[in-house]
């Protein structure tokens, strides 16, 4: 949800329709520009706000998450469709609009092996396939154990 997010620039103010700083003519977000998540409700901390993930920009355009939030946001507003509470929502029966509604897990799992199928990439991918290859391939980086698990919400190593 829109309200999990902060803007560190904003007073860590929870998001109440700023925008973000405009992308620049490269497409790179300025620079300086932090945001916060700090989910409400989450698997691991139930009725209470998880501890906050810094999201920083990218020097690369192409993998900045917050460029991609910007872009994302911009093209709703544009189309009529403005994200007002949750980020990710189903289509309606049509699929010309939004429900301002949380997107079941089953219907995400549907949009990334459609994704992926029409790029011709698709190899049985999953939501949790994308999440534990993201943490090997950062631990293979060389971020801690430790970090990862903080980052992640993971308690325990089983």
């Amino acid at each position: 949800m829109l309200s999990d997010f902060r803007e560190v620039a904003h007073g860590r103010s929870e998001y109440s329709g700023w925008p973000l700083p405009p992308l620049g003519p490269d497409l790179r977000v300025p620079s300086g520009t932090l945001l916060s998540i700090e989910e409400l409700g989450t698997k691991t901390h139930q009725g209470r706000r998880a501890p906050a993930i810094m999201v920083r920009p990218s020097q690369e355009p192409c993998a900045c998450p917050l460029g991609a939030l910007s872009l994302y946001m911009d093209l709703c507003r544009t189309l009529g469709m403005p994200v007002e509470g949750y980020l990710f929502r189903p289509v309606t029966r049509g699929g010309r609009s939004y429900r301002e509604a949380p997107l079941s897990t089953e219907a995400l799992e549907h949009r990334l092996g459609m994704h992926l199928k029409a790029a011709g990439l698709y190899g049985g991918e999953t939501i949790h396939s994308f999440r534990r290859g993201s943490l090997q391939h950062a631990l293979q980086l060389g971020v801690s154990e430790a970090d990862l698990m903080r980052l992640s919400h993971i308690r325990s190593i089983a």
